[in-house]
């Protein structure tokens, strides 16, 4: 037989073979030689991994880092013109029912919150988190990005969620609630005395000499966060202010200072760029500074002043 030829002995074993693996397959009643559908089947993709639990003690600044921070940030000054702040904001630190009613149905609809306009929807939690859990973390937030109000109680919590309110708020509702639109108002707008926006102020020109201290404690804090968008030098062109539109406000123009004075530029760092008519790109900063500190960066940011 030549080298490389299939003989007889050949072709029956193959035969033999066949039949084998045909009679095999149908005494244990399925394929021994594996098919796409008997791999398929076999191939075994790995369970997903379960989303942990809350912690049962959970604190109310965890609860904010896991739910609130997306929006309102850690620093607590929310991302306007979007999202608003929790520092500074009357809404969070006057009677503690309206921030549980808040957080339990949600908002909607423009509201004023530190002097600027916001006119997003923002979904309740209460199926999401139990009274406990809300009251932490509204304790927290009332406590906290400079805030010095009281705490709220879980039975407080629960006395407002039993009032079944299923829809979102809206800002004159909470109001009529708490009786005091006007004082809402007026605790929205910003300090007593400032001139509108627009508005020469008669002694603009008349600012006494700041205290060297205060401008050196308010370039420090200047240094940190305002450059970024004003500059070091100033004039508006700070890392991210090229970028902004409409641009940063620029202190070393004449034009810029037409207008301004001490009090309407403290205005605009504690409130922001809205509480002045400006651009809302410019974030209150009140939660994060308190009203020296406030000073003295306007202290500081008054030296870019030309001078007469």
């Amino acid at each position: 037989m030549d080298k490389g030829s299939i003989g007889l002995p050949h072709v029956a074993g193959l035969v033999v073979g066949v039949m084998f693996f045909c009679l095999a397959s149908l005494w244990l009643g399925k394929p021994i030689i594996p098919t796409m559908s008997t791999v398929h089947a076999k191939v075994v993709l790995p369970a997903p991994e379960p989303i942990p639990a809350p912690d049962a003690d959970e604190t109310g600044e965890q609860i904010y880092a896991r739910i609130c921070v997306q929006c309102h940030q850690a620093s607590g000054q929310g991302l306007p013109p979007a999202f608003p702040p929790v520092a500074g904001s009357s809404w969070a630190t006057q009677d503690p029912e309206t921030p549980v009613r808040i957080v339990l149905s949600g908002l909607g609809g423009p509201i004023t919150v530190a002097g600027a306009e916001y006119n997003m929807v923002m979904p309740g939690q209460g199926p999401a988190l139990d009274d406990a859990q809300i009251a932490k973390v509204l304790t927290f937030v009332r406590a906290s990005f400079g805030n010095a109000a009281g705490a709220v109680d879980e039975a407080l919590v629960a006395k407002v969620r039993a009032e079944g309110r299923a829809e979102a708020w809206t800002a004159p509702e909470l109001q009529a609630l708490r009786g005091d639109a006007a004082g809402e108002a007026a605790a929205d707008a910003g300090p007593a005395g400032d001139a509108p926006e627009g508005e020469a102020a008669a002694d603009v020109a008349a600012e006494p000499a700041a205290d060297p201290a205060s401008v050196a404690a308010g370039k420090k804090n200047y240094s940190t966060v305002c450059f970024t968008c004003h500059g070091a030098l100033g004039d508006g062109k700070g890392p991210a202010g090229m970028v902004l539109k409409p641009p940063p406000s620029n202190f070393t123009s004449a034009a810029f200072w037409e207008t301004r004075n001490k009090a309407s530029v403290m205005k605009a760092i504690k409130l922001g760029g809205p509480a002045v008519g400006k651009s809302p790109l410019m974030a209150p900063f009140g939660g994060q500074f308190n009203d020296e500190q406030v000073s003295q960066l306007a202290d500081y940011v008054m030296t870019f002043k030309p001078a007469q």
